[in-house]
């Protein structure tokens, strides 16, 4: 699908403020504790509200977001929980009543496909080229989130009878472009104040959004 590009100068100037207030390292591991909150969520249209502002954090920090995937995921989820129907019936489809659409599916429909769509956007928030974890298995993780979300990102020409081939090419150009980006890249590991006080107040707000 494509993408949903904020204007340059925009871009620019919500991008500069991620990095400047902002580690990578600070954010991952704030998302990863925001995960089981969010996961945990009952209330319908709590996780639509999460699920949206996950969409601004990530759409602010990235400058572009795919929107048509998380939509079409949102639709199709949807649509396959209102064939098991259950609950109150809101209105029917089809002649002789032939499919009943209820609430209790309708509302589980959107709790599920709003989970998935939440905790992608959460990744996209999270997941940055100048994350760096310790130890050989966090390199080994952030290496292969790297490659994907470059992979992700740029198109593929696909020559006609060459799809393979085409695959292997751009796998080939991407790890390229990473090699010379870890060689020119400066990785800061410091956060501002404000940092980290946004990094506790996230997690925080969505653990005591449980108990309402």
């Amino acid at each position: 699908g494509r993408n949903m590009k904020l204007p340059v100068f925009v871009k620019d100037r919500t991008i500069k403020f991620w990095e400047k207030y902002f580690s990578a390292q600070l954010l991952f591991f704030s998302v990863m504790i925001c995960f089981p909150a969010f996961l945990f969520q009952q209330k319908t249209e709590i996780i639509i509200l999460e699920t949206l502002l996950f969409f601004f954090l990530a759409f602010s920090r990235r400058g572009n977001i795919k929107i048509l995937p998380s939509l079409l995921m949102i639709l199709a989820v949807t649509f396959f929980s209102l064939l098991t129907p259950y609950g109150k019936v809101l209105f029917y489809i089809g002649g002789n009543k032939a499919l009943p659409i209820t609430l209790g599916a309708l509302e589980d429909g959107l709790r599920r496909s709003f989970i998935l769509v939440g905790m992608v956007f959460l990744s996209q928030f999270a997941l940055s080229s100048k994350l760096n974890l310790p130890g050989k298995f966090g390199s080994f993780s952030i290496g292969i989130f790297s490659y994907l979300e470059k992979f992700r990102q740029d198109s593929i020409k696909i020559t006609s009878g060459k799809i393979i081939s085409s695959i292997d090419e751009k796998l080939i150009e991407v790890y390229k472009n990473e090699l010379c980006a870890d060689e020119n890249s400066q990785i800061s590991e410091k956060s501002h104040p404000f940092g980290y006080v946004f990094a506790l107040l996230l997690p925080i707000s969505l653990y005591l959004l449980l108990f309402f």
